[in-house]
């Protein structure tokens, strides 16, 4: 059975902070975005490490922004440099994964953002004060040869595993398949509507929409007639404890009934599969092969007709 698949990926969040001589009153988000705003003017001034210190502890200790760390671009513990160096580089690129996601008042992969705050700082410090971080200064050359745009890509999408593998959606997406055991049939109103596969799809706010991929007769009716059948649909899944469980945890926004034709395909072998909008293949059992091949064979009646 095809599992969904997540890149797993060292990442930690766990902080030493410095007296910053900051009153004890405790930061809000409006707070740190003012001082990301006042950082940036001079943003690797060692004048401003006590609100790069503020802005680490921010998102640290706050639930509504997410910050992903990985070694090579936020620790570099092989490379020699002084720690006030080291922590305005840090703080640069926690103030660059923050900003967006204060201004926007939601949780969104922001690794891309963290690390070009990041390199501003490092170049002024890599010609002011001599610093030297091998990783960096590898980003730098990629930076000048026109591909860091992939780069940064690449850390987003590692955000968006990470984060995946972090709130459970490896253990939710094994659970459905072995307790739904698709593909898997379903009787509603008077139809048999078959249950191919699912998908997990993570919106802006980091909050995620459960997919079924269904074959239906309905498939290609009016959008009026298909959203009335997928209602139908998921209140039977619903019905269903185990995902019933899954589908109330927080993380989980929703749940979508995505249709797909009915198209068979039969190897030499004669084995039958089923190929979604998504190009996602699904091994079939015996009834399911001869379910879609009667759809496939009425189907190619019609169209002669």
């Amino acid at each position: 059975m095809r599992k969904i698949l997540f890149l797993i990926i060292f990442a930690v969040s766990g902080f030493v902070f410095a007296d910053t001589g900051i009153p004890a009153a405790k930061d809000t988000g409006d707070i740190i975005l003012e001082l990301i705003k006042e950082v940036e003017k001079d943003p690797a001034s060692e004048k401003n490490l006590p609100k790069y210190e503020r802005i680490i502890k921010f998102a640290e200790e706050s639930d509504d922004v997410q910050i992903f760390l990985v070694d090579e671009i936020y620790r570099f513990p092989n490379a020699k440099i002084s720690e006030t160096n080291r922590r305005l580089i840090q703080g640069s690129y926690v103030a660059g994964a923050l900003k967006k996601q204060l201004e926007n008042k939601q949780k969104i992969i922001t690794i891309s953002d963290g690390i070009k705050n990041e390199l501003v700082v490092y170049k002024i410090l890599r010609t002011t004060k001599y610093v030297k971080v091998e990783y960096l200064e590898q980003l730098l050359d990629v930076e000048r040869q026109g591909g860091i745009g992939q780069v940064y890509y690449n850390y987003d999408v590692m955000g968006m595993e990470m984060y995946q593998s972090a709130t459970g959606m490896q253990e939710d997406a094994d659970t459905l398949i072995n307790v739904l055991k698709l593909p898997v049939f379903l009787e509603v109103s008077g139809e048999k509507v078959l249950i191919t596969d699912i998908n997990f799809n993570v919106l802006a706010d980091l909050t995620t929409i459960i997919g079924f991929y269904v074959v239906s007769d309905d498939y290609g009716k009016s959008q009026a007639v298909m959203d009335k059948k997928a209602k139908e649909i998921t209140e039977k899944l619903l019905k269903n404890e185990t995902v019933k469980k899954i589908y109330g945890k927080s993380n989980y926004s929703g749940i979508m009934i995505e249709y797909t034709t009915p198209k068979v395909k039969q190897t030499k072998d004669a084995i039958y599969k089923t190929m979604t909008e998504k190009n996602q293949y699904v091994d079939m059992k015996d009834e399911v092969k001869q379910f879609l091949f009667e759809k496939e064979t009425i189907k190619g009646w019609e169209s002669q007709k």
